[in-house]
This record gives C-alpha cells, sequence and structure tokens, in this order.
C-alpha cells in the first residue's frame, strides 16, 4: 500500500510540473541530433549585404579601399570627380564671410537716422519744410530696406553653402555600417550613373548559415530555439538562433534545412573594428585627400 502511495504522489508531482519541465527544455540550448558536441557550420555568410549606390553622376575619380578590406560607418569609400563642387564650396563661404554688404547697410541706415532726428527737431521749430521732411524719413526708410535685402541676401547664401555642401557630399560613397568589403563593382575613370552600385559591404557582426540534419536530429530542434554551433573545429563555441526548419527540395531521405543565425565566434561581443578612435585626423573626411595634394591646386571647371 506505502509503494502504491508513493507511485501515486510521484505521478501527480510530474503531471503538475509538466509544463514546467517542457518550458525548460525548450529554453536550454540543445545540440546536433544525439551528439554531446555543437554542431560544424564551416559555409557561413554575413547576415546582411549593402549595395552602396552612387547618389550622382560622373567619373569614378578614386577607390580608397579593396576587397575584403573591413570598414567603419560613415567612412569614405570611393569618390567622384569632385573639383567644381569643392570650389563652388569655398566660393560659397568667401561670399559668407564676406559682410561688407551688411556693414555698409549698417553704416547708411546709421547716418540716416541721425538725419532724421535732426530733421524732427528742426521741423518742430519750423526750420525746414514739410518736403525736407518727407525726404529724410524717406531716406530712412530706403536706407532701412537696404539693410534688410543686404541680411536677406546673406540668409541667401547660408542656404547656397548648405547646397553646396549636399552636392559635394554626393559625390562621395560612404559606408552606412561597420563591415567587410564584399565586392567593387566599378574602376576607376569609369563613368557611374545615378544609382548604380559601386561597392557592397557584409555585415560580419552576424553570421547566417543553412546545415540539412537528417529528420531525426531535426525533430529535436524547434524554430525559434537555440543551437550550439561552431564555425571550425577548435574555435570558440556559440549559440545560434535557429530561424526556419523546412523540408529539404527532392530530399528522398526526408532531410531537413535548418537555417542558423549567430554571433560572429571570431568577434568577441562589444569589440569595436580596428580603427582609430581620434576621427578627427585618422579617419578619411569627406574631403580629404591623400598626403601632398589638394582640390585647391587643381583648376575648377567652369560653374
Amino acid at each position: 500500500m506505502r509503494r502504491d502511495r508513493r507511485k501515486l504522489i510521484i505521478w501527480s508531482l510530474l503531471r503538475r510540473h509538466a509544463r514546467c519541465i517542457l518550458l525548460l527544455a525548450l529554453l536550454l540550448p540543445v545540440t546536433c541530433g544525439l551528439c554531446a558536441e555543437p554542431l560544424l557550420v564551416p559555409k557561413t555568410s554575413p547576415s546582411s549585404v549593402l549595395s552602396l549606390r552612387a547618389r550622382d553622376a560622373g567619373i569614378l575619380d578614386e577607390i580608397l579601399i579593396g576587397k575584403g578590406d573591413e570598414v567603419y560607418i560613415s567612412q569614405v569609400l570611393t569618390r567622384l570627380d569632385h573639383y567644381r563642387q569643392s570650389y563652388a564650396l569655398e566660393v560659397t563661404k568667401r561670399r559668407l564671410e564676406n559682410r561688407k554688404g551688411i556693414i555698409m547697410a549698417e553704416a547708411d541706415l546709421r547716418e540716416k537716422e541721425a538725419v532724421l532726428e535732426e530733421s524732427k527737431s528742426k521741423y518742430k521749430k519750423r526750420l525746414i519744410s514739410d518736403a525736407q521732411m518727407v525726404g529724410a524719413l524717406t531716406q530712412w526708410e530706403l536706407a532701412k530696406c537696404r539693410l534688410e535685402l543686404a541680411v536677406e541676401a546673406m540668409e541667401q547664401v547660408k542656404l547656397d553653402l548648405d547646397l553646396v555642401n549636399q552636392a559635394l557630399d554626393d559625390r562621395f560613397i560612404k559606408s552606412s555600417i561597420d563591415g567587410k568589403v564584399m565586392d567593387i563593382l566599378k574602376t576607376a575613370g569609369e563613368r557611374i550613373a545615378v544609382g548604380d552600385v559601386v561597392v557592397t559591404v557584409g555585415d560580419f557582426s552576424k553570421l547566417k548559415a543553412e546545415v540539412s540534419l537528417s529528420k531525426e536530429a531535426a525533430s529535436k530542434l524547434v524554430a525559434g530555439g537555440i543551437l550550439a554551433v561552431k564555425t571550425s573545429p577548435n574555435g570558440r563555441q556559440v549559440e545560434a538562433l535557429i530561424e526556419s526548419i523546412t523540408a529539404v527540395p527532392n530530399s528522398t531521405k526526408g532531410e531537413q534545412l535548418i537555417k542558423l543565425v549567430f554571433d560572429n565566434p571570431d568577434k568577441p561581443p562589444g569589440e569595436d573594428p580596428d580603427f582609430p578612435e581620434d576621427t578627427g585626423l585618422l579617419k578619411p573626411s569627406p574631403t580629404a585627400r591623400p598626403p601632398g595634394t589638394s582640390d585647391m591646386n587643381r583648376k575648377p571647371g567652369p560653374m
């Protein structure tokens, strides 16, 4: 009787906690089939590949990177000929720095204000005519309008500067992610059209892989679960997310295709690319050129 009672208690406890046990089993990392070792996935690819397109048309002046190079976000990879745009930028900057028009208009307005105040005083004493008073007031109003026009012209130059900066920036193709150059589709000296793909960059911080498993091994996995993997026999083990499990097309043995996504085991979490931290000097700016050269040393073309 005691044994039967113990069996009944154990069975009731198992039934009560069955859901918790099943949930824990799903959350724990699983391995391939019945083996204890992580699944080896030697063939991987970047989790995403970005096609960088030209935003303007022109001649591809220079390619600053090579295939396989690691690049960082906002790094200039290639640039089109941009001498006209650089010249336009310098001209616009000088126009913005030239405040002579505003200075002259301000001085003229001060002079006309003084004349107006003097005319008002004389007019009260009836020392000048109505026509002279109107003339002084008119000259003050004209001087005020000239100052407003000078200020508006300066504001227009500021807008022009934004447009010129954008036009120059469009001559440079920059990376929008940290990654590695997958392919360079154009060559220096080639004419580029708007929208042409010039460089492709892969995001290798996360990798994806596809593996085929037997139906028996795949039955132990679930989409959304975790699977321990390695990219090489002696590599670091990481946990991969199982994106999907589908049947291998035309498979006679019922094999299943497992799609995985996981952190790059060759790049520890939080590790930055091997680029200098001083962005002000060592990372190329949009208008940076190799040492010893300068846009201003070249004759700009007609605007």
